[in-house]
């Protein structure tokens, strides 16, 4: 899936860097409901911003990161999962117009890049070891009561230090 190199909420005020709960946010990219941002603070983190139940942005449907939090809280116990740093639903920010707007705030260790973007890197050998150990991933996840994304290799991120690929998008996650 294409990384947007200009955010989807610019258009709300949303700047490229961020002051939140702390946090100093770079924006890195942008999918189709959530920004991703590097935290200045965690350079093993990544920040999941998206409009809160507060913003006058929200719309219905918007709640990826709170599905992702549920999921991950599930998934604590197995090691090769992100890990929660913080989750919180209504983080008040000021936009690029001064004014006070309300985040959705995730933030989960980073994995690394989707296995997409690796099948340009990586000989096909260790992409498919890569993959298989995602689907691995997925079979452990369903004995630990989550249903996983579908494995598709915009779905599955490569671990940063290793070539074993893992679910990271939980949001569209499904009982």
């Amino acid at each position: 899936m294409p990384k947007l190199t200009k955010g989807v909420y610019s258009k709300c005020g949303y700047p490229d860097i961020m002051k939140v709960h702390g946090y100093t946010l770079h924006f890195l990219s942008s999918g189709c409901t959530r920004q991703v941002y590097d935290v200045e603070e965690l350079p093993d983190a990544v920040a999941k911003v998206m409009p809160s139940r507060r913003s006058t942005n929200w719309k219905d449907g918007y709640v990826q990161n709170e599905v992702e939090y549920e999921v991950l809280t599930k998934l604590q116990t197995f090691d090769a999962a992100p890990k929660v740093v913080v989750y919180e639903e209504n983080v008040a920010f000021v936009n690029a117009w001064g004014e006070l707007d309300f985040v959705s705030l995730l933030i989960v260790s980073r994995l690394g890049s989707d296995l997409q973007a690796a099948a340009g890197e990586l000989d096909l050998p260790t992409y498919v070891s890569a993959y298989q150990a995602a689907l691995w991933a997925l079979r452990r996840m369903l004995e630990l009561g989550v249903t996983g994304p579908d494995p598709h290799p915009y779905n599955l991120a490569l671990e940063p230090r290793g070539f074993r690929a893992l679910p990271c998008d939980y949001g569209s996650t499904e009982p």
